[in-house]
């Protein structure tokens, strides 16, 4: 026999990808915890709030924000615009295009802003962006040779704006010149992405998603063809972002965060959650980069069959700096916060992260925010599972300790455990750190050495829940839960 420490601290090597194993400091999973900005503990992450009210009224698939004044420009799937001017906190409809045609894509360019529906584009001068657009807006200003309901990716370059068609490049230069098939890729497969890194336009294409396959095209914007051709072979691309010089990739049916390496892709990270026969897609809007981290919104469509466990919301990948390893971490979820949300679009604006839902049903829209002058109300941290020096032997917990910084009015911090791999964790935490408990307010640190409710076991997982204090205006700070048990006989002895 022999007394073991399984000291939990550090949970910056962020989600796993296996409940065992994982990098340094890892664990098995979290939902509104930040481990990242202060490495040696966990707190709460920011509040997500739904930003819109009741005046956006269907699920946007796109947005702009406006260079010059920095307001925010959404569209909507029923063909609505709407504009929150920089500083307000409103959205104001703008304007309805006349066929209620569904928006894909939005960008500016050379003074306009420009918006794609399925086969027309359309736009606006800068200058005529207020409350009211009638009689400011062209519609059908030029028309897309192919026409796609799917993705119009855009991208300015060389002075001039890029857009997908399907399998055509589309071209519009500063003169108004439009150019419906500047570049042709294969004709079964349509552009879904467009990034630029190392002299060249990247154009991401997949099938339909149906088929398991993508593939990527390399353009340096001098010939009248693309110069090379990737293929991705079983590999449904959903949406491709670009960050630091390098592009990340959010592919397959149960999907990994991938960056290409020529012809191959290198996974990063599995999406956890996603089992068996779950699916889960993005759409092609749903990346962008906030807070020095990479963000990417989960599930672009509900099938209720095939629906993944994991809820709606933005996952994170990146590093607080370059002393640590890039890590996963779920920190965003829905103001609706379930797991039958669709994300249509993920964006930063004027500082601040912004994402589109709707609910499965089609019935309830929302722009969220992160709030960073609150915290999320709860959240938590599922610890990978201990089994000490061998899953064989079974242990008995000796003591917990918790150390914390001094709560806040309403704060609190509960850790539960749960063994030998039981689905649920038991309703009662084994420990609980309360303000509302007077003994509780001024300490830092608190332990548990009598009356231990979960017995004997062979595999051991934590689950710490924080509470934020009064108004989500303060977060509970763990720095470390130190648990002491005894290694005892095997079990293979016992059974004899």
């Amino acid at each position: 026999m022999s007394i073991k420490n399984w000291i939990l601290n550090r949970q910056y090597g962020g989600i796993s990808d296996d409940r065992f194993l994982g990098l340094p400091y890892s664990h098995q999973y979290s939902e509104k915890i930040e481990f990242r900005k202060n490495p040696n503990s966990i707190t709460l992450a920011y509040k997500v709030e739904k930003d819109s009210s009741t005046t956006v009224d269907s699920l946007c698939l796109c947005s702009a924000t406006i260079k010059s004044t920095g307001d925010l420009i959404v569209f909507g799937s029923n063909g609505k615009i709407w504009r929150k001017a920089y500083g307000r906190t409103t959205y104001v409809l703008v304007y309805t295009d006349t066929s209620a045609r569904k928006i894909i894509n939005a960008i500016e360019y050379n003074d306009y802003l420009y918006w794609f529906t399925q086969s027309k584009v359309h736009r606006i001068a800068i200058s005529a962006i207020d409350d009211a657009w009638s009689g400011s807006v062209t519609e059908n200003y030029k028309t897309f040779t192919v026409g796609n309901a799917n993705a119009h990716p855009a991208i300015e370059l060389f002075n001039k704006l890029y857009i997908g068609d399907s399998y055509y490049l589309a071209e519009l230069d500063s003169l108004g010149t439009f150019t419906g098939n500047k570049i042709e890729i294969f004709h079964d497969e349509e552009i879904r992405n467009i990034t630029y890194s190392e002299n060249y336009m990247r154009m991401y294409s997949r099938r339909t998603n149906k088929i398991d396959f993508g593939a990527a095209y390399l353009w340096s914007g001098t010939t009248t063809s693309y110069e090379q051709r990737m293929n991705y072979e079983g590999h449904l691309i959903h949406s491709v972002f670009n960050f630091n010089g390098s592009d990340y990739i959010v592919a397959d049916r149960q999907p990994k965060l991938y960056t290409p390496n020529g012809y191959t892709l290198t996974a990063l990270k599995r999406i956890p959650f996603v089992y068996d026969i779950q699916q889960l897609d993005m759409n092609p809007n749903a990346m962008t980069v906030y807070d020095g981290l990479l963000c990417f919104g989960l599930r672009g469509s509900y099938v209720s069959t095939t629906n993944a466990t994991i809820k709606t919301g933005i996952m994170t990948y990146g590093r607080e700096n370059d002393l640590y390893n890039d890590s996963l971490g779920f920190e965003y979820l829905t103001s609706n916060e379930n797991n039958t949300d669709i994300i249509g679009f993920v964006t930063q604006s004027a500082g601040d992260l912004y994402f589109s839902w709707s609910n499965s049903a089609g019935t309830t829209f929302g722009i969220d925010k992160v709030n960073k002058a609150k915290y999320a109300t709860s959240g938590y941290l599922e610890s990978l599972v201990s089994y000490g020096n061998s899953a064989t032997l079974e242990k008995a917990l000796m003591n917990i300790k918790s150390a914390f910084c001094k709560l806040a009015d309403g704060e609190k911090i509960q850790i539960f455990l749960k063994g030998d791999l039981t689905a649920n964790y038991p309703s009662t935490p084994e420990i609980v750190m309360d303000y509302a408990n007077t003994d509780d307010r001024g300490i830092v640190s608190k332990e548990k050495d009598a009356d231990i409710s979960i017995g004997d076991f062979n595999y051991l997982e934590t689950k710490i829940v924080l509470t934020s204090g009064t108004s989500n205006a303060t977060t509970p700070e763990v720095t470390e839960t130190l648990i002491t048990f005894e290694d005892g006989i095997e079990t293979s002895d016992v059974n004899d």
